[in-house]
């Protein structure tokens, strides 16, 4: 004879065998990216930045990148305003452009420091807009600008 709580066990059974065998989601962000800084030009308060930035699409879709935009480096900064840009990454790839920026010098020694810039990204992918944060981590670079 089988007890009153067999549905519910065999429903909860059921939820966990579906669980198991579905990929877990990933916690890997959509792109990911890395900098290196290529030339600093000092404006007085603030510093033109250029960057060298490589990222990287996982996804299966290609990716078209519109805008971007660096996001405060503090919480007293805002982000610089987003810049057209036209770059292309194709599925499971990497593209690297190089763009300036300019930003006030307490954020620029806040990177010499170690804080990772985020880029904000506004993208197309499989006929949809986004937008996308991206943190950057420093590449490795023979000479670097960073104070």
């Amino acid at each position: 004879m089988r007890s009153p709580a067999y549905p519910l066990k065999a429903v909860f059974y059921s939820w966990i065998l579906l669980a198991l065998s579905c990929p877990a989601a990933s916690a890997a962000p959509a792109v990911s990216g890395s900098y290196r800084v290529v030339d600093t030009a000092d404006l007085g308060t603030d510093v033109r930045v250029t960057l060298s930035i490589r990222l990287t699409n996982p996804s299966d879709n290609v990716l078209l990148i519109s805008k971007v935009g660096l996001l405060g480096l503090a919480p007293a900064v805002h982000a610089t305003e987003e810049v057209p840009v036209s770059v292309n990454i194709d599925p499971n790839s990497s593209s690297s452009f190089t763009q300036d920026f300019t930003i006030p010098k307490a954020a620029y020694e806040l990177m010499g420091k170690g804080i990772r810039p985020r880029l904000i990204l506004q993208v197309q992918s499989a006929g949809e807009d986004d937008t996308l944060t991206v943190s950057l981590t420093r590449a490795l670079a023979t000479r670097s600008h960073l104070p």
